[in-house]
């Protein structure tokens, strides 16, 4: 008998697990019956490093400034003629307007599954239950498509960690 060791098990576990997370899209309640509201917060910094975070409100929708403070990252913002705009994540970015960088603001388009530059600013968006919204750090020089993984892939980020946190010895 072949003697399968907790990384093997931590391996299959974690592909059934992804695997079935694009069935399965639990429904968070609580004891009051009120149903919680989730969006994903996908953040890219640059250089490919991109983190996601899942927000929970009580309400339909909050706005995507609202959703991006409820991260619980370190954001600072700036007020303009057009609405609050995002300087810095996590220390990433200024208020100075010297950096040749901004916050770059997307939202996740369910029909063509994909990753769309917002129409309107973080401020103003709306973002409801299962949203994906994108803060890329770019270049005033970048053009083409951000580079932020799938909304589906973002969503099984918490997920998978949550489960894994689950799995721990707690003795």
């Amino acid at each position: 008998m072949q003697k399968h060791t907790f990384s093997f098990y931590l391996g299959v576990g974690s592909l059934l697990l992804v695997g079935l997370l694009g069935l399965i899209q639990p429904l968070a309640v609580h004891a009051a019956g009120q149903t919680t509201s989730k969006a994903y917060e996908v953040i890219q910094f640059g250089g490919h490093k991109t983190i996601v975070r899942e927000v929970s409100f009580d309400t339909t929708s909050v706005s995507g400034m609202e959703a991006l403070n409820l991260s619980g990252l370190n954001v600072v913002t700036k007020d303009s003629s057009f609405g609050p705009y995002v300087c810095s994540i996590e220390g990433v970015g200024d208020c100075t307007g010297a950096a040749p960088y901004y916050w770059a603001y997307y939202n996740w388009n369910t029909t063509s599954s994909a990753w769309v530059s917002s129409a309107v600013g973080a401020g103003s968006a709306t973002v409801s239950d299962g949203a994906g919204e994108g803060w890329v750090y770019l270049s005033f020089s970048f053009i083409g498509d951000p580079v932020l993984p799938s909304l589906q892939r973002a969503k099984a980020v918490p997920a998978a960690i949550a489960w894994l946190q689950a799995q721990q010895d707690t003795s």
